[in-house]
């Protein structure tokens, strides 16, 4: 997936609203076309408070599960 952004890059810390808000401006990208991926739900639901579809991480194959199925209805 492109553009990806890791959030230390940004100087700001989670899960402060600026910092889905920068994420978003920085890559030029609409909410609602984005994944954001974190191992806290706090984040994910600041994350989905913006609108992005967040995703918390437990392990690879769920996150992968979660990944795909808004996919599988966009085709």
């Amino acid at each position: 997936m492109d553009p990806m952004l890791c959030s230390h890059e940004t100087g700001l810390l989670k899960p402060e609203l600026e910092v889905y808000e920068n994420a978003l401006e920085r890559m030029r990208a609409d909410a609602k076309d984005v994944f954001f991926i974190d191992d806290h739900e706090v984040c994910a639901g600041v994350a989905r408070d913006v609108g992005t579809n967040a995703i918390v991480h437990f392990g690879g194959l769920s996150t992968i599960a979660a990944i795909e199925e808004p996919l599988r209805w966009s085709v």
